[in-house]
């Protein structure tokens, strides 16, 4: 009985981490992937995965970028 709440429990959260790693990103947008405060890399469109706990996502519009925002 306990190794069957065990094994319920694990998937659990193996579902639970899956699901916070996907991120679907819109057509018109990018994913910037930010791991522990450093960049890391830019996903374009569709369904991307970062580690929870690690990456952090932030969506933008490279629309509203400027060209200048380096300087």
């Amino acid at each position: 009985m306990s190794l069957v709440i065990l094994l319920v429990g694990i998937m659990l959260a193996a579902v639970i981490v899956l699901r916070q790693s996907m991120h679907k990103v819109p057509e018109d947008r990018r994913l910037i992937v930010v791991r522990l405060g450093k960049f890391l890399r830019v996903e374009g469109p569709g369904l991307c995965w970062i580690l929870p706990g690690l990456d952090t996502g932030i969506v933008v519009d490279p629309a509203k970028i400027s060209p200048d925002w380096q300087q």
